[in-house]
């Protein structure tokens, strides 16, 4: 009586266990086809996954954007915070008014002169002096 569990014996005294038998040809098939299953999945879940993950991109990027301006607008506020300390102090008030809004002390008197201080220069550079234009006339007799 042959035991069916018990492992075939060697067929020659070196080998170590049973013979391997060739695969069948359906069984490399069906590990191409799971290959082959493995990869259209991956490439649908990618291809599934690039909108959304664009529209993340977008989003950090507008976030980036908003955080910037957010500290330019606290930098602003302190700013202005700072300026509105001063508006509480009289002598810069005063200083303001008298600066931006020509206003004077009673007894004090304003004048007012007109005409920028880029013109007056433009004319100064223009006349450039007696010694300018002596020498300018001289050069000109070459």
């Amino acid at each position: 009586m042959t035991n069916a569990s018990a492992p075939a014996a060697p067929t020659r005294s070196g080998d170590i266990g049973p013979e391997l038998q060739p695969r069948p040809p359906y069984a490399t098939r069906r590990r191409i086809l799971i290959l082959m299953a493995i990869v259209i999945v991956l490439a649908v879940a990618t291809f599934s996954n690039y909108g959304p993950l664009q529209g993340y991109k977008d989003a950090r990027g507008r976030l980036q954007k908003a955080t910037a301006e957010l500290a330019s607008l606290e930098k602003q506020k302190a700013d202005l915070q700072a300026h509105l300390g001063k508006l509480t102090e009289t002598g810069y008030l005063e200083s303001l008014a008298r600066e931006d809004l020509t206003y004077a002390r009673p007894g004090e008197e304003v004048y007012v002169i007109t005409g920028s201080r880029e013109a007056a220069e433009d004319d100064a550079e223009v006349d450039g002096g007696l010694l300018r234009q002596i020498i300018s006339e001289f050069e000109g007799l070459d």
